[in-house]
């Protein structure tokens, strides 16, 4: 956990891990902590009988326990699950709690493939990469029988794409990456393909990748530019860390 926390009730003797992202808590505040900065994991991979398990035997919340036990013996939503626990403990308090509530209302309403795609952009922030792929997978798997759009399909790629390149799994990053341009047509989309083709195969396969594809010279100078360090015949010192800038700068400029 990233933030001081004053916790008031007991601390566990055995930390629970939270398997989807491999973070340990040791008491009921880092629970409620975690579930409000990471809603969109928030599903019966985390509130399971394992959980309520931990929370009696090494909390000693046996009646809270007991609450939730009986909660997820039948089909049940995350404001069912998280509400006793507010109730039971009073933390963090009236406001911070209805803003959490709200937020989880929110995001349920959401279209499943939005739901996974938030699930799988929290993965990559925990950088449960392979967890990733398959939950963004699964929105592609999805999007067969729903419609939301050529544009989100290509971020999906593109998401996938930048985080095969994360792996160093530069021919998937290339497929996916391409993909995406194909679909998004943006001058981004095509920037990020053709910089996974240089980070593949080197300049050469990249300036004939640049040409194959007829992009403008405006266009091929901004992408140069970017990646002049690699035209001095150098990878950047971080390719993880030029990745992640190009990531968050693609979706402020996306909303995505």
């Amino acid at each position: 956990m990233s933030e001081c926390m004053l916790c008031q009730s007991r601390r566990a003797e055995q930390p629970y891990l939270i398997e989807p992202v491999g973070i340990r808590i040791w008491s009921i505040e880092e629970l409620i902590y975690f579930i409000g900065e990471n809603l969109p994991l928030i599903d019966e991979d985390i509130l399971n009988q394992k959980l309520v398990d931990w929370i009696k035997e090494e909390l000693h919340m046996r009646r809270l326990a007991g609450i939730l036990g009986q909660i997820i013996g039948k089909p049940f939503s995350t404001r069912e699950f998280v509400l006793p626990i507010y109730h039971e403990t009073g933390y963090p308090g009236e406001t911070p709690m209805r803003k959490t509530l709200n937020a989880m209302d929110d995001f349920n309403a959401l279209p499943t493939p939005v739901r996974l795609k938030k699930k799988g952009d929290v993965l990559v922030h925990h950088m449960r990469y392979l967890r990733a792929i398959e939950t963004y997978q699964s929105v592609l798997d999805y999007q067969q029988s729903s419609h939301l759009g050529t544009q989100f399909t290509g971020v999906i790629y593109h998401n996938i794409g930048c985080v095969y390149a994360k792996l160093f799994q530069m021919e998937e990053a290339c497929s996916c990456l391409k993909e995406s341009w194909k679909l998004l047509h943006s001058s981004d989309s095509l920037k990020h393909y053709l910089y996974a083709v240089y980070l593949k195969d080197g300049r050469e396969a990249f300036l004939g990748e640049a040409k194959g594809l007829n992009i403008d010279p405006a266009t091929q100078n901004v992408i140069e530019k970017n990646i002049a360090d690699i035209d001095a015949g150098e990878h950047p010192e971080n390719p993880d860390e030029t990745l992640a800038g190009w990531v968050q700068a693609y979706h402020k400029s996306t909303g995505q």
